[in-house]
């Protein structure tokens, strides 16, 4: 399981054709915008009308519907912090860190079982 999740960007890499990636995943990101570009999808959250003023009630959908513990559980922050990174580089379609995404599945991965 811990191998597999070592080596995900690395799988991710190969899927979408490219040699490999680094630790960071950079060369995924930037393929997958590269795509998305070429086939003319939204840059970003923005270009769909997502507004910051919404990531509340985006988060809390989206615990909601995976989890049944309370909202005040720790944990859910943690998730939830590493949702909002990800809302936040994609609002504008910055160059997107997978950190914050990683930490929120490999989380869910977790405590989903």
């Amino acid at each position: 399981d811990s191998i597999q999740k070592e080596h995900r960007l690395q799988r991710i890499a190969h899927a979408i054709g490219l040699p490999g990636c680094s630790a960071a995943g950079t060369e995924v990101a930037d393929a997958i915008r590269a795509l998305n570009q070429r086939l003319g999808l939204p840059s970003g959250l923005a270009a769909v009308g997502v507004t910051e003023d919404m990531f509340d009630a985006v988060i809390t959908g989206a615990l909601a519907t995976r989890l049944s513990q309370s909202p005040d559980d720790p944990r859910l922050r943690i998730t939830a912090g590493a949702i909002t990174g990800v809302l936040m580089q994609s609002l504008h379609g910055a160059p997107m860190d997978p950190a914050p995404l990683l930490t929120a599945l490999d989380f869910l991965d977790a405590h989903l079982r």
